[in-house]
Parts: C-alpha cells; structure tokens; sequence
C-alpha cells in the first residue's frame, strides 16, 4: 500500500505538470495546423470537385 501510493503520487504530479505545459505549446501550433489541413482539404476538394478544368490533379 504505502509503495503504491508513493508511485502512484509522483505519476500523478508528473502528468499533471506536463499535461497543462503541452497544451499551450501545442495550442498555437494545433491552430495553425488545423487551419492548414483545413486548407490543404478544401484545395483537394476543389481540385476534385473540378474535373471539368481538364487538368487531372495527381495526388
């Protein structure tokens, strides 16, 4: 019991202090990522949904 409170106490401090450090890192560059899949995604479907351009985009 006593071992296992000891492990489990510094596991849990552990994730904690990382956990709120990694989402503000990654807030900033999970927003810029986020809106470049968005505009990667909607450039592929432009690009699928314009067949009639005749030009057959090669992914």
């Amino acid at each position: 019991m006593k071992k296992i409170s000891g492990v489990k106490v510094p596991k849990l401090k552990a994730p904690k202090e990382s956990m709120p450090k990694a989402p503000k890192k990654q807030a900033k560059p999970s927003s810029s990522v986020s809106k470049g899949t968005f505009g990667a995604e909607m450039r592929k479907v432009q690009k699928r949904a314009k067949p009639k351009a005749g030009k057959i985009p090669v992914i």
